[in-house]
């Protein structure tokens, strides 16, 4: 079957005990490249999710007196240099060449990390065709058995 990817993928991140951590369901107009063992995803859009994952929120130490008079209403988020551990399913349909219908195709990653920080690309000055997005968040895939395998692509049939 010859086949060509139609659709952006979604990618639901797991944390290390298999809970759903987040799902990045909104990456429409973004991009993938896979080199050196990683995923990296460009988007223009985060989520508060995402955030929430990836970092430590900060304290919120005001009264609530405070708070009720404040016109400030953040989430502050304290960001570090480190990985976070977990796992990956990317999921997007490819159609089929000669039958011409959508079929999925699910990649199951059992063990990765995501750089926590991830990079703000500033693209005001280049080509938004050429590099639509803002942020780039890379996922470093690590062999998750003793043969070195990184991932398991599932096909529909």
């Amino acid at each position: 079957m010859k086949f060509a990817q139609k659709y952006n993928a979604d990618i639901e991140i797991y944390n290390t005990d298999g809970n759903l951590a987040v799902k990045l369901d909104y990456l429409k107009d973004s991009m993938f490249k896979c080199q050196n063992n990683q995923l990296i995803v460009y988007t223009n859009i985060l989520s508060t999710e995402l955030y929430d994952f990836l970092y430590e929120k900060e304290e919120d130490l005001r009264s609530d007196f405070e708070k009720s008079t404040s016109k400030n209403h953040y989430e502050s988020y304290l960001v570090s240099n480190k990985q976070k551990n977990c796992k990956l399913i990317i999921k997007t349909y490819v159609q089929d060449e000669q039958e011409g219908v959508y079929k999925s195709l699910v990649y199951k990653v059992p063990k990765a990390f995501v750089r926590t920080n991830f990079d703000r690309i500033n693209n005001s000055i280049g080509d938004p065709a050429k590099d639509p997005a803002n942020y780039q968040i890379v996922f470093d895939i690590l062999p998750f058995d003793d043969k070195g395998h990184l991932f398991t692509i599932y096909l529909e049939k």
